[in-house]
Formats: C-alpha cells, structure tokens, sequence
C-alpha cells in the first residue's frame, strides 16, 4: 500500500502537489459558501477574489523575474494567490468600492 502511494506521489512534484490539494480545498470552500455552510461571502465573490489574486501575483512575478533577470515560476504564484485565498476576505460585489 505505501509502496503505491509512493509510486503515485513520486510522479508529480511537490509544487504539483500543493497546488492540487489547495485546489480541492478551494472547491470545498466554494462548495460550503454555496450551501450555506460558511459565510466568507458568495461564490461568485470567492471566485473573482481568486481570478484578482492569481492576476495580481502572476503579474507581481513577471515584474520581479524581469527586473532580477530570472526565470519566472509559475506554479509559484498559482500557489501564492491560493493561499491568500485563504488568508483574505473576498470584497462584497454589491457594495460600492470604498479606499479608506
């Protein structure tokens, strides 16, 4: 049984791996809010929050890797703007946008 989970994990990468288990919990997430389980705002909201925060940190990464003259990374900012997912509230879409 270990040997097959071993085989089968040894075929994607790690970066791979964080980044499929944050999608499945993003689901979840989106699933929850959906059915009412949790109140972090709509699912529509959630996933525009999302769409702006990959944006903004595939963006962000483009930016430094030119100006450091690097290689960009991707799966990087996908894992990046997966976590902040997490970490901030998604902006009511019905309120005005408020700066202060």
């Amino acid at each position: 049984m270990i040997a097959r989970l071993d085989t089968l994990l040894g075929k994607a990468t790690m970066y791979r791996q964080v980044v499929y288990t944050l999608a499945v919990l993003q689901l979840l997430a989106v699933l929850f809010s959906a059915l009412g389980l949790v109140g972090a705002g709509t699912p529509l909201e959630m996933v525009v929050s999302f769409a702006v925060l990959f944006v903004s940190t595939t963006l962000i990464n483009l930016l430094f890797a030119a100006t450091l003259r690097i290689r960009t990374h991707k799966l990087s900012s996908l894992i990046t703007a997966q976590i902040l997912f997490f970490l901030l509230a998604p902006p009511h879409l019905d309120e005005p946008l408020r700066l202060v």
